[in-house]
């Protein structure tokens, strides 16, 4: 018995050697997740309450995974939409509403999903 393991572990490794198949071509089975982009927000300015909604790309398409930044304070997004047509980088969608305790005046906004947080150059007015 322990001699024919062994003769199918040796065609085992055998069988796998001489391979022509490159690991390096194929695609990753791992999905790689870049951070998040905002491209635009919608009004630029908004009070508690109101809804507002940003444009960009590397969202979660499950909008509560998306956590919000404004005026210092966290939320999640209402909605996750794709854009249609996709248009200047724009494609996808947010709508969250501005939380209550967020600072007024104007500040930046980010997207958080899965510990990757947007870039920081896009600004939102919280108004008083």
């Amino acid at each position: 018995m322990q001699r024919y393991f062994g003769l199918i572990l040796a065609l085992l490794i055998l069988g796998g050697c001489g391979s022509t198949a490159d690991p390096l071509s194929s695609p990753p089975s791992v999905a790689i997740q870049s951070s998040p982009v905002i491209k635009r927000v919608s009004p630029t300015s908004g009070s508690t309450g109101e809804t507002i909604t940003i444009f960009g790309f590397g969202f979660s398409s499950e909008a509560a995974v998306n956590v919000i930044t404004v005026g210092g304070t966290a939320t999640t997004a209402q909605t996750y939409a794709l854009v249609d047509p996709p248009t200047n980088g724009e494609v996808e969608s947010l709508t969250f509403n501005v939380p209550s305790g967020a600072s007024t005046g104007a500040s930046g906004i980010f997207v958080t999903v899965f510990e990757l947080t947007s870039n920081a150059d896009i600004q939102f007015t919280v108004n008083p």
